[in-house]
């Protein structure tokens, strides 16, 4: 009986770095609400937009390396993040053709950003480059 209550026999987990389809939505959160405030006329969507897209895409990025594209769920959120990336510049750039260098100047930094730190984070908690 005690044989069973030994550490020896029972094996140590590894940490395991999984594609989270909740953080995917914490990171749309801020893309609504810029979404929001800009069908309501209120300031800063644009930041909102930019933020929330930048994180959709910095962590289905960081997926797409880790994964290599095995992952259904990741690739989806990904072609789902470069559509909305090619639908804004599309947009911006016959709208506003003065405003798409700003936009994208904004939405790289954002970008390159966050996916330094969840590179971080996935070498800190996880061992994974």
């Amino acid at each position: 009986m005690s044989d069973l209550l030994d550490d020896e026999l029972i094996e140590p987990k590894e940490r395991e770095y999984q594609f989270k389809t909740g953080m995917a939505i914490f990171w749309s959160m801020p893309w609504l609400l810029g979404i929001l405030f800009n069908t309501l006329h209120w300031p800063g969507y644009s930041l909102l937009i930019a933020l929330g897209a930048a994180g959709i895409m910095a962590y289905s990025i960081s997926g797409l390396i880790t994964f290599k594209g095995k992952n259904f769920t990741n690739n989806v959120v990904t072609a789902i993040a470069l559509v909305y990336l090619f639908r804004q510049l599309y947009i911006i750039g016959i709208v506003h053709q003065h405003a798409i260098t700003n936009f994208v100047l904004l939405y790289l930094g954002i970008l390159v950003l966050l996916l330094a730190v969840i590179e971080l984070l996935k070498k800190r908690y996880y061992g994974i480059w």
